[in-house]
């Protein structure tokens, strides 16, 4: 294992507990919206700086966190986004005024 991915899991292990409990903080307010556990955004906002390519091993332990709980805030932006989407006609076919109204009048005979 690379030095700087060593670094990053032993950042990780240490801080843990404490990045937890940072997300089930973020999760408290707004938990109508939200349906995942708390280590789900943690898991999220670790994957999602990994995918990116930052290099948490160059951080604090303080940066660290400071670093993902910004993350995470992303994470359920992101997720409380998607919810609001999908409940209000997120994917569904999006039809036109116009359309419909052509449509009735399709099934109108005339006098």
């Amino acid at each position: 294992m690379p030095a700087s991915r060593r670094d990053t899991t032993i950042l990780l292990e240490e801080n843990y507990e404490t990045l937890r409990r940072r997300a089930h903080r973020l999760i408290d307010r707004e938990r109508r919206f939200l349906t995942l556990p708390p280590t789900d955004y943690l898991h999220q906002a670790y994957l999602r700086t990994r995918k990116r390519g930052v290099r948490l091993s160059e951080l604090s332990p303080i940066g660290f966190i400071r670093y993902l709980t910004r993350e995470m805030r992303w994470v359920r932006a992101d997720h409380v986004r998607h919810r609001l989407g999908s409940k209000r006609g997120g994917g569904s076919a999006h039809v036109s005024i116009e359309e419909l109204s052509l449509t009735a009048l399709g099934g109108l005979t005339s006098v």
